[in-house]
Formats: C-alpha cells, structure tokens, sequence
C-alpha cells in the first residue's frame, strides 16, 4: 500500500541501525519507509510484556504482580488514582527505578521478547529506545534551546548540517523578539 508520501533519504540507514539495535524487535515498532515487517500489522503483535513484575522500595511493595502485554502500534492508557503506581511501573519499563535506593524489580519485563532487566542489559541503550515524557518537566539547567537540542547532541548530531529537515524545523530558532 502506497502511502503518497515521498520516501526519506535516511530510510536504509534507519533499517540498518534498526537491524542492528540491541533491542531490533522494539526499534521494529517504527517502520523504515522502505518496506515495513509483516509483524506490525499484526494487531495482536506484543512489544512489551509485563509477567508478575513487582516493584519494592525497601520493604514496602508499591506494585504487586503486574501481568500485562502492550501490542505494538497501539495507543495504552494507564488511568488509576494518585499513587496507584503508574508511573512507577512506567520508569520500571526502561529500568529509571534503578536510580532509586532501596528500589528492587522483580518479574519479567520484556521488550520485543528480552528482559530487560537482564544483567548484560545495556541501559543507555535501552532508554534510546524506551523514552518516556511525564506530566511535569524537569529540564537540566540549561537554556529552553539547550534542553530540546540535547538528545539529538547526544545521538551525534553536532552540526546543524548534518540534521534532518525535521530537526531543523524543530531545533530553528525563533526569529529575535518572538518567544
């Protein structure tokens, strides 16, 4: 199925490092423009897979054995009361909760088939590809402008010539005297 857009410069590079990814079955949920797997318009295809994880601060068990699977390509809505645990278990998907003394994991957590929580599991990797944004911000301190251009500074893209025509669109700077 054609899509009638035009297809992108870096689709081959994306589907190599795509190939390449510690995690290829989760970088797999964004198709490369070429010519995307089978698998992801298999409505039932799981990308995450959450069995009986547990997640403890010192003694005291915030989330008690939480089974659940997250198909790919699907939108998942977490709704629950205040302190219910959603966003613990979401920084539990790309392992944030191990920052935290006193926080231990327990269960299964799998990203397109591996456990993430795993020994040899490359963590910087694994937050690459598993970002989360939460309700309320937390920028380093830097400028607006320093903040939003800081993933892709950190994935390489140091001169602006070498960024695509989406992250110049998103890293332009404002005309002076406009916010």
């Amino acid at each position: 199925m054609e899509s009638g857009l035009p297809a992108s410069p870096q689709a081959p590079a994306l589907a190599k490092a795509r190939a390449t990814a510690p995690f290829p079955q989760a970088a797999a949920a964004v198709p490369a423009a070429s010519k995307p797997p089978e698998s992801l318009f298999d409505p039932m295809a799981t990308l995450i897979d959450s069995r009986g994880v547990s997640v403890f601060y010192e003694k005291k068990e915030a989330i008690k054995s939480v089974s659940l699977t997250m198909p790919r390509n699907r939108v998942i809505a977490m709704i629950g009361p205040s302190g219910c645990g959603k966003s613990t278990f979401l920084r539990s998907i790309n392992r944030l909760n191990d920052l935290i003394p006193g926080c231990r994991v327990t269960g299964q957590l799998m990203i397109g088939g591996q456990n993430i929580y795993d020994p040899g599991v490359d963590l910087v990797e694994l937050r690459r590809q598993v970002g989360l944004v939460f309700q309320k911000p937390n920028p380093f301190p830097k400028s607006i402008y320093d903040n939003v251009a800081y993933g892709p500074r950190l994935h390489g893209l140091q001169r602006r010539g070498s960024w695509t025509p989406w992250s110049r669109i998103a890293f332009a700077r404002p005309p002076s005297g406009t916010r």
